[in-house]
C-alpha cells in the first residue's frame, strides 16, 4: 500500500479561490525561488488551479499562476504541467514559465466571467496577449488587481486617439441608461457598481442589446441567412464610459453571441487613453449596419463592435 503524503498548509487551504500572497509562508512552494521583493510589491495573487478539492493531493504544485504587481511591471508566473499517468490529472512538472510585462505597454487590460468561468487579460505592445483563466467566484480579487494595474498608468501622457476622446463630450445619467438597457440588466448594474466606487467614471454612451442581419451574396450568402433564421445572432449591449486616463468598457463576454438561452456573463474591459496610437473604423464582414472600431498600439489592437448608426459609435468617431 502506498503511504499518503503528509498534509501541507497550503493543501489544507486549497480551494477555488484567488489569494493574496502577503507574507512568504503564502508563497507556493513551485515559485519561491523566483526573485522579487514581496514587501515592495504593490500586489501579488496566487491563482489556484482549476481542480476539485476532492482530486488536490498535498504533493501537488497547487497553483498555476502567480501574479506579481510592481509599480512599473506585471510579472505572470505560470506552471509547466504534464500528464500524470497514475491518475490522469495535470501534475506539476516541477517548473515554471516567466512574463514580465512593462505597464507602459499595456494596451488593455480586462476581466470577464461566464457563469464561473472567469479569464483575465492583458493585450501588450509587440507581445503576446496574457490570459489567465480564474474561477468567477473570485473575480474580487482579480478585479482588485485590474484597479492597480489602471492606477500605475494613470500619470502617462495622453496624445493623439486618447486625447480626442478624452475630450469628447460625457452624456447619460444612470436613470437612463437602465431605461434604455433595461433588458441587460447585468450591463447596467456591472457599469454602476463601478460608478459606485469610482467618482470620476463617466458615460460617453451606451446601446441596448438588437439582432443582426447577416450579409453575403448567392448560395453562401443563402445559407448564412437560413442558419441565422433557426439561430440568429445578437449584437451584445454595452455602455462606453471614460475616467481621466482610462476608456472603459461594460458588456458581455463577447461582442456577438449566436444562442438562444439568456446571456450570464460580464465584461469590464480597460484601455488606458494614453496607450492608444491610433483608431480605425471598419464595416463589419459578417454583418449590415455593424461597424468594428479597433483601438491600436503598436503590435497590439482591441476591438469594439457596435451599430453603425448607434450612439456608442457617434461617441468614439470623435477620435477616429
Amino acid at each position: 500500500m502506498t503511504a499518503e503524503p503528509l498534509r501541507t498548509a497550503e493543501f489544507d487551504r486549497f480551494g477555488p479561490w484567488v489569494d493574496q500572497v502577503e507574507v512568504l509562508d503564502d508563497l507556493p512552494p513551485l515559485y519561491r525561488d523566483h526573485p522579487f521583493d514581496l514587501a515592495a510589491a504593490r500586489l501579488v495573487l496566487k491563482v489556484p488551479r482549476n481542480i476539485a478539492r476532492r482530486d488536490a493531493r498535498p504533493d501537488m504544485d497547487l497553483y498555476d499562476h502567480l501574479l506579481i504587481l510592481e509599480e512599473d511591471r506585471l510579472t505572470v508566473l505560470s506552471r509547466h504541467a504534464r500528464a500524470d499517468a497514475r491518475d490522469g490529472s495535470n501534475a506539476a512538472s516541477r517548473g515554471y514559465g516567466a512574463r514580465v510585462i512593462p505597464l507602459g505597454d499595456v494596451l488593455a487590460v480586462w476581466d470577464t466571467v461566464d457563469l464561473l468561468a472567469g479569464q483575465l487579460s492583458v493585450v501588450v505592445r509587440g507581445q503576446a496577449p496574457v490570459e489567465v483563466p480564474f474561477n468567477g467566484s473570485a473575480r474580487k480579487q482579480i478585479d482588485r488587481l485590474v484597479m492597480e494595474i489602471v492606477d500605475c498608468t494613470a500619470s502617462a501622457s495622453i496624445r493623439g486617439a486618447g486625447g480626442r476622446l478624452l475630450a469628447a463630450p460625457t452624456g447619460g445619467t444612470p436613470a437612463a441608461i437602465r431605461e434604455a438597457l433595461m433588458l441587460d440588466k447585468g450591463v447596467v448594474a456591472d457599469y454602476a457598481e463601478s460608478a459606485a466606487h469610482r467618482e470620476r467614471l463617466e458615460v460617453l454612451a451606451w446601446h441596448p442589446r438588437q439582432p443582426l442581419e447577416p450579409i453575403g451574396v448567392g448560395i453562401e450568402g443563402a445559407l448564412r441567412r437560413l442558419s441565422h433564421a433557426i439561430l440568429p445572432a445578437t449584437l451584445q449591449a454595452a455602455v462606453i464610459a471614460r475616467t481621466p486616463s482610462t476608456l472603459e468598457v461594460f458588456t458581455r463576454h463577447e461582442w456577438i453571441l449566436r444562442r438562444k438561452k439568456p446571456v450570464h456573463s460580464s465584461t469590464h474591459l480597460i484601455v488606458p487613453l494614453a496607450a492608444i496610437d491610433s483608431m480605425r473604423a471598419t464595416p463589419h464582414p459578417g454583418y449590415a449596419r455593424t461597424v468594428d472600431v479597433t483601438l491600436a498600439a503598436r503590435g497590439a489592437a482591441v476591438v469594439l463592435s457596435m451599430p453603425q448608426d448607434g450612439p456608442t459609435y457617434r461617441a468614439l468617431s470623435v477620435a477616429l
